[in-house]
């Protein structure tokens, strides 16, 4: 694809003799345009690509607190059912 646009461009080139020819003005403007929207785009999903990583790492994060708060929980209602039955045995 990018030889066969070397390969029209050289060709239209030789035929127009002018390297600028009559098609270069109209098509100048685009060709500025597309280069600015191209870099844009990019740096538009650089800046997408970012962002979810920042959002991965943060679901992680997330993860494992959550785990680790659940370990507390249940470390606490064990913790809880031991104090229950040590109450219930000392008022017997």
């Amino acid at each position: 694809t990018t030889e066969s646009l070397r390969k029209a461009k050289t060709h239209s080139n030789r035929r127009s003799g002018d390297s600028n020819g009559p098609w270069a003005d109209p098509i100048g403007p685009y060709k500025t345009e597309n280069a600015r929207l191209v870099r844009e785009n990019n740096d538009l999903h650089a800046k997408l690509i970012a962002e979810r990583e920042r959002l991965d790492e943060r679901a992680r994060a997330l993860r494992v607190t959550l785990r680790r708060v659940e370990h507390e929980n249940a470390d606490l209602k064990f913790l809880n059912s031991q104090f229950v039955l040590r109450v219930r045995a000392s008022e017997r």
